[in-house]
C-alpha cells in the first residue's frame, strides 16, 4: 500500500482500486450540494461512523471513494497515529454487511503539533472491489480514530442537496440523520440541514447497452431543453424520457413518467446528439424548485437500461408554499385532512386532488385568494386506500404534494 501525502486546504482522503480498463463505462456519484456553504463539525475521537446512501442503475463495482476530514492533533498525543476506517456496506442496515474495508494510518510526523493541520492521502483498494448489483443501494461509511486529546473535522455543505441520505451508523446498525447528530453544536435552526461531503466512483463491469457521453437539462423560456449524446451505439432503438413525478420520497416512493421517445440510430460508432423540449416541466416541479429527468434506452430486442438524471431548477416566488398535508397518512376512519397554503399576493388558486394513476377525482379549491397563510380542510369522502396527489397552480406557480389514505 503506497501513501502521498501533501498540505491541502482540507483534508480529501481518496481510495481508489486497480485501474479498469478504458471501454468500462464509469461514473461518479456526488449528493452533496456543491455549490453549498462549507460548515465543520468538530467531533471527539473515536468519531462515529459516518454514512452516505448510494444507489447504482446497473451492475457496479466501487473503485474509488472521497471523503473530507481534517485532524487536530493535541499536543500530548506523541506519536500515537491516528486511523482513518472506510468501508463500503450492502444495505441491509441495522445487519452490518461489509462488502470492502480498508484501514490507513495517519502518521502524526506529518501532522506535527499543528491543530489545523490539513493533508491529502491516497491508498489503493486490494482487489477484488466491492460489487453492488444493480438497482441496488450501498453506503459508504468511514469513521477517525486517534488519541482521546486530538480531534477530528468533517467536512458538511449546507443547505443539504438531501439530507436524509447522510446519517451516523450506530453500534446496532441504527442511524441518525446527520442533520440531527450535528444540529446543537453548529446553531443550526429547525428548518437548516447538511450534507456530509462524500462522493464514489462506479465503473459497470458488464456495460451498458448504449455508451451517453453527455445528458443535461436547462430551462428557457418556461421550458426544459434536454440535450444528450452517444459515443457508439448497439442496436439502439430510441430512447424513452421520463420526469419524476412531484412526490414525497419520504417512504421511499419514487414515480416516473414517461413524456416522450427519440428514435435511436441503431448500431453506429459514429457520436450522435439528441435534443428533447418539454414544454410543461413545471407540472412535475419538487419541493425544492428542481424538475428531474432520466432517459431509459431501448433495445431493439426490447432490453432496457436508465441513464443517469439531469435536472433543471424553476425559480419559485418567494413565499409561495404548500406543506405537506397533515396527517399524512390520512384515516378513512377520521375523514379528513388538513393543507396549509403560503401566499405572496393575492392571486387565482386552483387545487386539484388526482389518484394514483392521474385520474382528476375532484377540484378542492378554484379562485381569487388574498395573501398570507390559508388552511384548506379536505373531505376524504368517496375516496379509498392508496396514494393520492394534490396539485396546486397559483398563478403561474405550481407545486404538488402526495398524501397516502389509509383505512
Amino acid at each position: 500500500m503506497s501513501i502521498r501525502m501533501f498540505v491541502a486546504l482540507f483534508a480529501l482522503f481518496i481510495v481508489s482500486a486497480p485501474s479498469v480498463q478504458a471501454q468500462v463505462p464509469c461514473e461518479a456519484h456526488r449528493l452533496f450540494n456543491t455549490t453549498g456553504q462549507e460548515l465543520v463539525y468538530i467531533s471527539p475521537m473515536p468519531t462515529p461512523w459516518w454514512g452516505i446512501k448510494y444507489f447504482v442503475e446497473w451492475d457496479a463495482e466501487v473503485d474509488t471513494a472521497y471523503v473530507a476530514l481534517g485532524v487536530n492533533r493535541h499536543q500530548n498525543s506523541g506519536i500515537t497515529p491516528d486511523t482513518l476506517e472506510m468501508r463500503i456496506l450492502a444495505d441491509k442496515l441495522p445487519s452490518i454487511q461489509v462488502l470492502d474495508h480498508k484501514t490507513v494510518v495517519v502518521p502524526p510526523n506529518l501532522q506535527g503539533l499543528v491543530p489545523d493541520g490539513y493533508y491529502i492521502m491516497e491508498f489503493e483498494f486490494s482487489p477484488p472491489v466491492a460489487f453492488v448489483p444493480g438497482q441496488s443501494r450501498f453506503w459508504l461509511s468511514w469513521r477517525l480514530r486517534g488519541p482521546a486529546g486530538d480531534q477530528a473535522r468533517i467536512r458538511l455543505k449546507y443547505p443539504a442537496a438531501n439530507a436524509r441520505r447522510s446519517v451516523v451508523i450506530g453500534a446496532a446498525g441504527d442511524t441518525t440523520i446527520a442533520t440531527v447528530f450535528v444540529k446543537q453544536a453548529l446553531g443550526l435552526g429547525r428548518q437548516d440541514s447538511v450534507d456530509l461531503w462524500g462522493e464514489v466512483h462506479v465503473c459497470y463491469p458488464n456495460g451498458i447497452p448504449v455508451e451517453l457521453s453527455a445528458f443535461s437539462a436547462a430551462y428557457r423560456d418556461g421550458q426544459a431543453h434536454l440535450r444528450w449524446e452517444t459515443a457508439t451505439e448497439t442496436n439502439n432503438y430510441g430512447f424513452d424520457i421520463e420526469r419524476l413525478a412531484a412526490t414525497s420520497e419520504e417512504d421511499g416512493l419514487r414515480v416516473w413518467q414517461r413524456i416522450g421517445f427519440i428514435e435511436g440510430h441503431g448500431s453506429t460508432t459514429e457520436p450522435h446528439l439528441y435534443t428533447f423540449v418539454d414544454k410543461s416541466p413545471a407540472d412535475a416541479i419538487q419541493a425544492g424548485g428542481n424538475v428531474v429527468y432520466r432517459l431509459r434506452q431501448i433495445d431493439t430486442d426490447g432490453t432496457t437500461e436508465l441513464s443517469h438524471v439531469a435536472q433543471i431548477q424553476i425559480p419559485i416566488k418567494t413565499g409561495f408554499v404548500l406543506e405537506q398535508s397533515y396527517p399524512n397518512p390520512a384515516s378513512l376512519t377520521d375523514g379528513r385532512t388538513t393543507l396549509i397554503l403560503q401566499l405572496a399576493e393575492e392571486v387565482p388558486v386552483r387545487l386539484d386532488l388526482y389518484d394514483a394513476l392521474g385520474r382528476h377525482v375532484r377540484t378542492v379549491q378554484d379562485g381569487l385568494m388574498d395573501s398570507g397563510r390559508h388552511f384548506l380542510d379536505v373531505s376524504l369522502a368517496g375516496l379509498h386506500t392508496g396514494s393520492y396527489f394534490f396539485r396546486l397552480t397559483a398563478g403561474d406557480q405550481h407545486l404538488t404534494r402526495r398524501m397516502l389514505v389509509t383505512e
